[in-house]
Parts: structure tokens; sequence; C-alpha cells
């Protein structure tokens, strides 16, 4: 049985489109989310951050095409700039300017395909996308 909601994920989630997906779109928006690698307590996972930012990106994904919106979903950054974290095992940090560079490689990228608007959905704190 075919579901149409897969059809429609596809349609926005650049990780589950083929090229002819891809080809068929012409997309305005992409939406990145970032998170971390970072301890939340003793009851919440070190993906909670990539989780979070994640999941609002897709259902504001959904929503948007529902709406008409040709937007895309990049995949999701998992680490962020958390420094202040490093005293806790296996956090993964960034430096802020590294994480700057990525977002600015990913800008550079989709200029080069056409789209000018991108929203970084953050879901991290410490991320500070002001430079």
């Amino acid at each position: 049985m075919f579901d149409n909601r897969i059809n429609l994920m596809v349609a926005w989630n650049l990780q589950e489109s083929t090229l002819k997906d891809v080809k068929e779109s012409r997309f305005e928006v992409a939406v990145l989310p970032v998170g971390s690698t970072e301890p939340h307590g003793l009851h919440l996972p070190y993906g909670m951050d990539y989780y979070q930012a994640k999941a609002v990106a897709e259902m504001a994904c959904e929503k948007a095409v529902e709406m008409g919106t040709k937007v895309v979903m990049l995949p999701a950054i998992p680490y962020g700039s958390n420094r202040n974290s490093l005293g806790f095992p296996m956090t993964i940090s960034l430096d802020q300017s590294t994480l700057n560079m990525v977002v600015r490689d990913i800008v550079d990228s989709l200029e080069h395909h056409g789209v000018r608007k991108l929203v970084i959905l953050n879901g991290h704190g410490g991320n500070d996308f002001t430079p």
C-alpha cells in the first residue's frame, strides 16, 4: 500500500529524496536544524538539542508544504558550540567560528542552486549565529 505521507515527506526532506525528486522540485527556502552533542542531566540523551531541532524542522516543513511553500529540510547538524560542557564526558564541541564556516559553505551551496532563503533552526543555546 502506498502512503501519500511518505511521498509528501520526500518532497521536502533532502535526506529522503532522490535525484529524480530534487530535479522535479524548485526549492525557495531551506531549513537547517542545528543542535549539539552534550549531556542533559541523567534523564535525557546527549542528542536532545539535535532531536528537538530536527523534530521542529520536520513539523514546520510539513506544514509549510501543505500551505504551498517550496521548502526543503537540510540534513541536521548534530554538533554545536558548547565549550562550557567539556567537563562532562563525551561532550563534542565545535568552535563557533568553525560552525559559522560550515553554515557559510552551506549558504554558498544553496545560492549556487538558486535557493536564496535559509532558516537556521537552532536547538542549542550555546550556538551564536551573530558574526
